[in-house]
């Protein structure tokens, strides 16, 4: 018969590849709560989450398109000690409810690449999977 701690240990897998997933899985969990909250929205941390975007106004100007890739790319490394780098590269829209697509390139702790799709909508949130 097995004590708890036994079956515990043997339950949990210390594999490098489940614990490559796990990271990958929990900072990518990690930036899309980033992506979708809005500064002042967290009680906890006023400064949590992206500032609120103009829908209808700049963000369709390229520099300012460009401005936010960069300020995203600060941020989530700013936020999250696990990020080592990010690198945002744009990407053609491919339904009419984008505003922005992009490609998040992270560099993370254990020698580990991600690479996030995506997009901003119109109704100012985003969709972040692993690409």
């Amino acid at each position: 018969m097995l004590r708890l701690t036994e079956k515990l240990d043997i339950e949990l897998d210390h594999h490098p590849l489940k614990q490559r997933e796990q990271l990958v899985n929990s900072v990518t969990r990690f930036v899309r709560n980033v992506m979708n909250a809005r500064r002042g929205s967290v009680a906890i941390d006023p400064d949590f989450g992206l500032p609120e975007t103009d829908m209808f106004g700049s963000i369709h100007d390229e520099d300012e398109q460009q401005r936010l890739l960069r300020f995203i790319e600060l941020y989530i490394c700013a936020m999250d000690k696990r990020v080592l780098s990010v690198h945002c590269e744009q990407a053609s829209k491919k339904n009419v409810t984008d505003v922005i697509v992009f490609y998040m390139k992270l560099k993370l702790i254990k020698n580990t690449a991600l690479t996030l799709k995506t997009n901003l909508l119109a109704d100012s949130t985003y969709e972040v999977e692993i690409a």
